[in-house]
Formats: structure tokens, sequence, C-alpha cells
């Protein structure tokens, strides 16, 4: 009895000191190896808190992430999902001011090679950073950006407000069928209040400068 009490305590105290195994995470963390930035580096106030605060798109072997180091307070970092087609190659092209609250919200083309360039936007309350979403649209958390066709994405006069356009050619086709739509912000989602369908001359500049009209970095 003295010796298989022996044996369980020497077994017992073997464990303790191997310790337990790494957490998951960190043994993913180590297998993606180190982040580096894509891009170039934005820096305004996002939290809202009247400091400017340094955000980037990072990149590593397993994910895109997009980090916004703070001035005061931890640092939040949201994983980038690359669309399925090909072309895709995710990049953190401005900070503007969208959805009328106090901070910047960072906008990432998510396609820029493509002739369609969708682009997402991100929102920042309290430590999490998410992404934003209509709710008439699916997939909703997609904002055009530029096209073959118009689209654009902009911010309207009134702060919280935005302004989607999408179009496809016309009968005839010197023309090109509009669809504009205006959103109000409401949280981290955007509810649509009005849509306006006209026509437009094939040639009429639409798209390729997204959120131009919103107070940005």
């Amino acid at each position: 009895m003295r010796l298989a009490a022996l044996v369980v305590v020497l077994v017992l105290v073997g464990c303790g000191e191997a310790g337990p195994p790494p957490p998951a995470a960190a043994t993913k963390e180590r297998a993606c190896g180190p982040s580096k930035v894509k891009g170039k580096a934005r820096s305004g106030d996002v939290d809202g808190d009247g400091r400017a605060d340094q955000v980037t798109l990072r990149k590593d072997r397993c994910r895109h992430r997009l980090v916004v180091d703070r001035a005061a307070g931890p640092t939040v970092r949201v994983k980038v999902k690359p669309l399925s087609w090909p072309g895709t190659n995710p990049r953190l092209i401005k900070l503007a001011e969208i959805d009328g609250r106090e901070g910047l919200e960072p906008v990432v083309s998510l396609s820029p090679a493509n002739v369609y360039r969708p682009g997402a936007v991100y929102s920042l309350r309290g430590d999490s950073l998410r992404r934003m979403r209509r709710t008439d649209e699916r997939p909703a958390d997609l904002f055009p950006l530029d096209d073959e066709f118009p689209a654009d994405s902009d911010c309207a006069p009134e702060p919280g407000t935005i302004v989607v356009t999408v179009g496809q050619p016309a009968d005839p086709d010197t023309h090109w069928d509009i669809e504009r739509t205006t959103y109000r912000a409401q949280g981290r989602r955007f509810e649509p209040i009005a849509t306006e369908r006209f026509q437009a001359e094939v040639g009429t500049e639409i798209g390729g400068r997204p959120f131009r009209s919103c107070a940005h970095r």
C-alpha cells in the first residue's frame, strides 16, 4: 500500500511540473507567425475621446485583422475576412465620420484589384470593433465603393445619414438605371428611409471616391 501511494504521489508531482498544455489560441498565434502592416497606417480619433488613435490592417499567414491602437484604453482587434472571388486583397483606405457619433469609422476596401469594389465599415463601441450593416441588403455588411456600373457610398448632409448608389444598363443603353437609397444610422445598423430611381447618361461620374463627402483622414 505504501509503495502504491508513493507511486501516485510521484505521478501527480510529475504532472504538475509538466504544466497544462498551452491554450489553443497561443498555439495558433505561433503557427500564424508575426503580423505585418499592410498598406498605410491611419491616425485619427476612433473612440471619440478627442485623442488620435493608430489604425492599421495587419496580415499574418492565417488572417487579416483590423487593429486600433488607442491613445488611452486597450488595443482592439477584429478579423477581416477576405471575399471569396479572385483578386481580393483588403486595404484600409480611410477613417471617416460616417455614423454621426463621436469618433471615426475605419473603411476597408475588400477587393481593390477587382472592377467591382465592395467595402466594409467598422464601428468601435466601448472595447468592441464590429462591421456596420444595412438592414435591407444581403449581404448586409458590404458597401459598394466602385464598379464598371454606377456604384457609390457617401455621406449625406445630415450627420449619421448615408446615400448608397447602384446602377445597371438601361434601355436605351446610352443611359444607366440608377437606384439611390438613403440610410440613417441606428447603432451599428443603417436603416433605409428613402429610395430614389432615375436614369443617368452613360459616362456620368458615379463612384470611385468612397465616402468622399465625409469628414475623414
